[in-house]
């Protein structure tokens, strides 16, 4: 496994929220398993933390956040496979309530470890 940090990378990303806010995120990737293609991270602006996975629908490649607690971020952080079963639920949309943006209509696939897929 091989693990690289994007401390001093910094991410202006406008995001539209449910209720159709525009707001600012300024999110840092503290780390990211190339091997299982998902990263944690801050978003500097609020402090929240997030897991955060790749996806895809015909139209973009787009990244969905889920919110972490800080402490689950931490353990995730200082042992990025304790996230793995969290990751396979994540790409199974089973934590849908904990993203930071819903999805729309057209809902992106997400981005599976070489010869992996969903669970379903």
């Amino acid at each position: 496994m091989q693990l690289l940090n994007f401390n001093d990378i910094f991410v202006l990303t406008p995001t539209r929220v449910n209720r159709g806010v525009l707001k600012s995120a300024l999110m840092t990737t503290v780390t990211f398993h190339e091997a299982e293609y998902f990263s944690l991270e801050a978003d500097e602006t609020t402090g929240r933390f997030f897991l955060a996975i790749p996806v895809s629908n015909h139209l973009c490649d787009y990244t969905e956040w889920y919110e972490l607690d800080q402490f689950t971020f931490e353990q995730y952080r200082l042992d990025l496979k304790l996230a793995l079963p969290f990751v396979q639920q994540c790409r199974d949309h089973l934590h849908d309530d904990l993203l930071l943006l819903k999805p729309g209509r057209i809902r992106g696939t997400p981005y599976w470890p070489k010869g992996r897929g969903p669970s379903k």
